[in-house]
């Protein structure tokens, strides 16, 4: 699935800059109370533990700033509603030839009931990429976190 979304950013950039797309909504926020962070950085097919323990270290920062109960790593299984935990997966990577990247935040149920794998928040971007992806991924990092913190204070109003 990953690799035809890559592919069709690269088409999509023959024709335009970069693109965006979001599921962002604010009421599906509302029963949590704490978020588990986890992620994927891969540049050029090959991954980096580095680089993702920084970006995921900036994601606890961001959060704990803004008042949110992060839970320690792993996550916990299910993270469901009546554990009032919503798992962040932040992915990060790039075509092989290092020149698109796409970029996703996704606020996911890992098993709920019957349904697995369940989104109640995604936002991501993709388009070309200039330089370092390591850069690229902490800056659309800043935007997609942004927005996370957005819809999570129209969920969670004081």
């Amino acid at each position: 699935m990953k690799k035809i979304v890559t592919t069709l950013a690269a088409l999509a950039l023959t024709v335009l800059p970069g693109l965006a797309r979001a599921d962002r909504t604010p009421a599906n926020l509302r029963g949590f109370t704490s978020v588990c962070v986890n992620g994927s950085f891969a540049e050029r097919d090959q991954e980096d533990e580095k680089v993702l323990t920084d970006l995921l270290g900036r994601v606890v920062q961001k959060l704990e700033a803004a008042g949110i109960q992060v839970q320690d790593n792993p996550c916990q299984p299910g993270g469901t509603v009546a554990q009032r935990q919503l798992n962040l997966f932040y992915t990060f990577e790039t075509t092989q030839s290092g020149t698109v990247y796409s970029a996703d935040l996704e606020g996911w149920l890992s098993r709920q009931d019957t349904l697995e794998s369940v989104t109640l928040w995604d936002n991501g971007y993709f388009g070309e990429l200039k330089g370092n992806g390591a850069l690229k991924a902490a800056d659309v990092l800043d935007t997609l976190l942004a927005n996370f913190l957005a819809d999570w204070r129209t969920a969670h109003p004081k």
